[in-house]
């Protein structure tokens, strides 16, 4: 359990650690909560971490918040030119024209 690391999204992550964790006997809530944040990617760890859970749940809320808000901040980059409404539209400064090179 103490080698689990993220490497996927935050519901997968929590879903392998708790199955882990509930193997595991005789380690606090506080020694998991601990756990679970330390194992986080270094981006969400930095943000949970500055908000101070005080639950393993509160702490995945919080993770998949900030997992939601990066997500949020590169989609807009990866549209290019192209509108997501029209998906075939491309702009007149794309387009060719029989014009000579300016």
């Amino acid at each position: 359990m103490f080698k689990l690391t993220q490497t996927s999204s935050v519901h997968d992550y929590y879903v392998q650690f708790t199955t882990l964790a509930n193997k595991v006997h005789g380690i606090t809530s506080d020694a998991l909560l601990d756990c679970f944040i330390g194992s986080l990617n270094p981006d969400l760890r930095r943000d949970v971490i500055a908000q101070a859970p005080t639950t393993l749940i509160h702490s995945v809320s919080l993770a998949k918040l900030y997992k939601d808000k990066y997500k949020s901040i590169v989609e807009p980059f990866n549209l290019g030119y192209i509108h997501k409404s029209h998906p075939t539209h491309t702009p007149q400064s794309l387009k060719t024209t029989n014009l000579p090179p300016l």
